[in-house]
């Protein structure tokens, strides 16, 4: 039996993955030809991938203010160092 994709978890490594799939779920929800239950099918996993994706987004959001935080106290502090300022 193959495992079902929309079960298996996704690392932060595959946002990329998880995006793609999110972008061909809509596709197909879009084929006027799907059938409801595929199409409930369909939502959720992309609910899901939609949760996952929105979640790394946040997560590197956060890093880069931490990043641009300590580059602003780097930046103050060699600034107090040097008299020709």
């Amino acid at each position: 039996m193959t495992p079902d994709p929309s079960s298996q978890t996704i690392g932060p490594e595959s946002f990329e993955q998880a995006l793609s799939r999110l972008e061909e779920i809509v596709r197909k929800l879009d084929d006027p030809e799907i059938r409801i239950e595929e199409s409930v099918e369909l939502y959720q996993e992309g609910l899901r991938l939609s949760r996952i994706c929105s979640e790394r987004l946040e997560t590197v959001s956060q890093k880069i203010e931490q990043i641009r935080a300590q580059d602003s106290v780097s930046a103050d502090a060699s600034t107090e160092d040097d008299p020709t300022r």
